[in-house]
């Protein structure tokens, strides 16, 4: 199993899956917390190893989520696979990946995020944090 860079990457590949995975009820509950601890890497860098077990901790409480997360972990994937599937949510704070697709349409032109710009408040609608109040554009 690759490193905690690897588990924000990861939970970031497979955000898509989560609602079924988690169910329709706990959805909102587990997206909402979730969209907290990734907020918390980027104010509380500090807490990094604590905020990534309760991370882990959110996901070991339901048994399809975290399955899929460990199988997730375990995946192969090039550099591309996990750009194309990085969504803005997280990364790595010491090599982000070369090109989010998430952009800040606020600048002319739009400037490129990496995931410290991004509010991750509401995680349906992203905003960035330089221009705040501004919803991203995928590329």
């Amino acid at each position: 199993m690759a490193g905690v860079n690897n588990l924000i990457e990861t939970i970031i590949i497979i955000w898509p899956e989560l609602p079924d995975l988690v169910g329709d009820n706990e959805w909102p509950r587990f997206r909402r917390r979730c969209a907290e601890l990734l907020e918390q890497r980027v104010t509380e860098p500090d807490q990094a190893a604590i905020i990534d077990a309760e991370l882990v901790s959110l996901f070991s409480q339901n048994q399809a989520a975290h399955s899929r997360l460990v199988e997730a972990l375990h995946e192969d994937r090039d550099e591309s696979a996990v750009a194309k599937a990085y969504s803005g949510l997280a990364g790595d704070p010491v090599q982000p990946p070369p090109r989010p697709p998430l952009h800040c349409p606020a600048t002319d032109p739009p400037h490129e995020l990496d995931w410290t710009d991004i509010d991750y408040s509401d995680p349906d609608r992203l905003t960035c944090r330089r221009h705040p109040g501004t919803e991203l554009v995928r590329v």
